[in-house]
């Protein structure tokens, strides 16, 4: 799983809010036929639908939202838009793929349900700019499913936290039949000692306007988290996307009183979408 669960606004009215379906599962999304072939032929869709999700990373409050996912030819190489993130495929053949990538973190403002996280300094929007490397190749004898993994290293360049992230992810995707298709996938983000200050730590300042306790979080583990999805085709053209995700926090993240008074250490997103191949 990598996507970032900073969603809820703060002064930012977002008309689409976008997604994660891992490259693994894109490559495999409607396809002529049951088998997966070379990754150099990608299959273009789109997916749009509504779900429901935490109102920023550590919330026990949900919101609906709107989602689309998107994957494309630009220039001749693959272009996706995966969750909050968006990556380009410099480095492309059939196996190995690399090339640079932009994340953002949605503000974390003074909307927040939870009347102490909404008094704590407001976090801008964070946009986040770096890379990644990885494999998609097909898994078993007959080629019916694809394994990919990616690790994907970036650097706020905003201010808003200034932090350094990596996230790492496991996927594979099989089509039990034309018609229905499956993926796993487990996952893990690093996080540098700025981003556990900004979203997790409780100064004396913070303490006195919140009435949280004070609390120094570090840098480590994040999260750990696994989802599983399907897609259940019409046609070859068009289906259904149905999807859930478990995310945990940890160590820090999840002793912080913005999570363990105030919210949830346990992130779900529960979704459902059209797809639609072009």
């Amino acid at each position: 799983m990598l996507w970032s669960n900073q969603i809820k606004p703060a002064g930012l009215v977002l008309s689409i809010i976008l997604l994660v379906v891992d490259t693994g599962s894109n490559a495999a999304f409607a396809r002529d036929s049951d088998s997966v072939d070379s990754a150099t032929n990608p299959a273009q869709f789109v997916i749009v639908g509504a779900g429901q999700l935490p109102e920023y990373e550590g919330a026990d409050e949900m919101m609906t939202v709107p989602f689309v996912v998107s994957r494309f030819s630009l220039f001749g190489r693959e272009f996706e838009i995966d969750g909050l993130q968006f990556r380009y495929d410099l480095v492309e053949d059939s196996v190995w793929r690399a090339g640079p990538a932009l994340s953002l973190t949605i503000p974390r403002g003074d909307d927040a349900d939870s009347a102490a996280v909404a008094r704590l300094p407001e976090v801008d929007l964070a946009v986040e700019l770096g890379a990644y490397a990885g494999f998609r190749t097909p898994f078993t004898a007959a080629k019916e499913g694809t394994l990919s993994g990616y690790v994907f290293a970036r650097r706020d360049v905003t201010g808003a936290h200034d932090a350094w992230l990596v996230t790492a992810d496991l996927e594979y995707f099989f089509a039990a039949a034309r018609a229905l298709r499956f993926g796993f996938a487990v996952n893990a983000t690093f996080v540098s000692s700025e981003y556990a200050e900004t979203y997790y730590s409780i100064s004396d300042a913070d303490s006195l306007v919140s009435g949280l306790p004070v609390f120094q979080a570090g840098s480590g583990l994040k999260d750990v988290g696994a989802e599983a999805y399907s897609v259940l085709s019409f046609n070859e053209r068009s289906g259904i996307f149905l999807r859930a995700t478990y995310n945990r926090l940890l160590n820090d993240f999840a002793d912080s009183p913005v999570v363990a008074l105030e919210g949830d250490e346990n992130q779900w997103f529960y979704g459902v979408g059209y797809f639609r191949r072009f």
